[in-house]
């Protein structure tokens, strides 16, 4: 089935004026009139367009018109009578003037519309998916009820003529992202994508382009490998190759990220995990090296990530433990917490699943051994509840297992059909609006150039035996998901997490 959205909404009403620049000594006034055009329109972004199809009646019988459409001030549309307008601006007040001249007498007539552009870029699931390794994004606007969606393709690259470069990794939300507003830089309702070699800051609204990855950075790094940009505290962090990109968020920006920040004074060479830790009202951000095998801090000035010491009471070393990290997620924002999942370098058969308590001065690691006989040792892809049950959901084959986190017992909880793969498996909640509130579990798999994202309800860490909804759409990869709705405002957004 072929969903079409329409996403701009048109208010015009209509005013009249004359220019009279002919001789009529004892002639009757001349006299043009223009009927047919309604007060009001409506219509949807990149959907039908709207035709204004005036009817014209002149006094002078023997008059020879000609038309000009203009959208004022000066931008010239149209030299026709009827004005076929292509809904394909950014949202907001327009005013279109229609000019009717008699070129035999010079006299002419004239009508202002107004038009107001909207959007419903503002509301629905944006699901992150790729084709031949090219990153594109689809929209899912709510029907009726909070499980039915209708389906707008590509919306990326419907509004900004391109694709991203890989597939897609992950998907953020800020809404106080600095851009230039004409005369100074503000705070706009922003819209990330990160994909393997590529990532975007999109505005909202008209969900066009603010910064590709060249702008985003006040100098561009040589290599794109981006692997995320999020949130925390009064910062907002990016990583690319390896290295971290901060600004503050406290006060007005340009909305670039400046230089790479250094691990320490002595220019050490460090390589960060696309895993961390971090919330929007948490205490900050942290990050795991895999060179030294060790946590630093970011900070949100000072170009300087900062260490990390060990509480007394940790079990693993949170400087030079000798671990790579297979996954690290958001448990809590307040306090902040987290879970990780570990594996020795030195001995690639010894793993461990591990709390996360990260302070710059306490911070502690609670570790648990992961046996060889557990369904947890062999996972594929992982996945923490934030802020509900203690379970942290994974992947093996195209199996959906979890595993209590506080008695380390496993469950299956969904298995999806043979031969579809599993490359997605995030928690998605929304508590900012009342009416629009949810919390589901998304397994996305694909098959045959296809993506399905089954939303999954739960009770008391039990998926229900069907999914809530599904999220279909094109594609060879599906990487990641996203509400936005109103409620993204001010300081109150998403906590991201892979």
């Amino acid at each position: 089935m072929k969903h079409c959205i329409y996403n701009v909404f048109l208010i015009i009403a209509w005013t009249s004026c004359i220019k009279d620049n002919s001789s009529y000594g004892l002639r009757e006034k001349e006299v043009i009139t223009v009927t047919g055009i309604e007060k009001s329109y409506s219509g949807l972004l990149h959907g039908e367009n709207i035709v204004i199809d005036p009817i014209i009646q002149a006094s002078d019988g023997q008059a020879d018109l000609e038309y000009l459409w203009v959208m004022l001030p000066n931008d010239t549309l149209a030299t026709t009578r009827v004005l076929d307008l292509k809904l394909d601006r950014k949202p907001g007040l327009y005013r279109l003037r229609l000019q009717v001249r008699n070129r035999r007498t010079d006299y002419s007539h004239y009508e202002t519309v107004e038009f107001k552009v909207g959007t419903v870029y503002t509301r629905g699931w944006y699901v992150a998916k790729s084709t031949q390794r090219q990153t594109d994004l689809d929209l899912f606007v709510p029907g009726d009820t909070l499980q039915e969606y209708q389906r707008l393709d590509d919306v990326f690259n419907l509004n900004n003529h391109r694709k991203l470069e890989g597939d897609p990794l992950l998907l953020s939300f800020y809404p106080r992202y600095f851009v230039w507003g004409g005369e100074e830089y503000v705070p706009a309702r922003t819209l990330f994508v990160v994909s393997e070699r590529d990532a975007s800051s999109i505005d909202i609204n008209s969900f066009t382009e603010f910064r590709s990855f060249e702008s985003l950075f006040y100098m561009t790094p040589s290599v794109r490998k981006p692997t995320f940009i999020m949130n925390a505290a009064v910062a907002q962090y990016a990583a690319n190759d390896g290295q971290l990109y901060v600004y503050s968020a406290a006060s007005r920006s340009t909305g670039q990220f400046g230089a790479p920040n250094g691990i320490d004074d002595r220019n050490t060479p460090y390589h960060l995990s696309k895993y961390f830790i971090g919330a929007v009202l948490g205490s900050g951000a942290y990050f795991f090296d895999e060179i030294s095998s060790s946590f630093v801090q970011g900070v949100s000035g000072g170009g300087m990530l900062a260490p990390v010491r060990d509480s007394s009471k940790t079990e693993i070393p949170a400087n030079r433990s000798d671990k790579n990290l297979l996954y690290m997620g958001l448990k809590t924002e307040t306090p902040t917490t987290g879970y990780a999942v570990f594996q020795d370098k030195s001995d690639a058969s010894k793993k461990a699943v591990a709390e996360i308590i990260p302070s710059a001065t306490h911070f502690m690691i609670k570790s648990n051994p992961i046996r060889p006989t557990e369904k947890l040792y062999n996972a594929s892809r992982y996945m923490l509840l934030e802020g509900e049950e203690n379970l942290l959901f994974f992947v093996v084959g195209n199996e959906v297992w979890s595993r209590n986190l506080s008695n380390q017992t496993e469950q299956l909880q969904y298995t999806v059909p043979q031969g579809e793969k599993i490359t997605l498996l995030r928690h998605r909640k929304y508590t900012l609006e009342p009416e629009y509130a949810h919390s589901y579990i998304a397994v996305g798999s694909v098959i045959g150039g296809k993506y399905k994202v089954r939303m999954f309800t739960k009770d008391s860490g039990k998926l229900a035996p069907e999914p809530a909804f599904i999220l279909e759409g094109n594609g060879e990869h599906v990487g990641d998901l996203l509400y936005v709705g109103d409620g993204l405002k001010d300081f109150f957004s998403h906590n991201t997490s892979y």
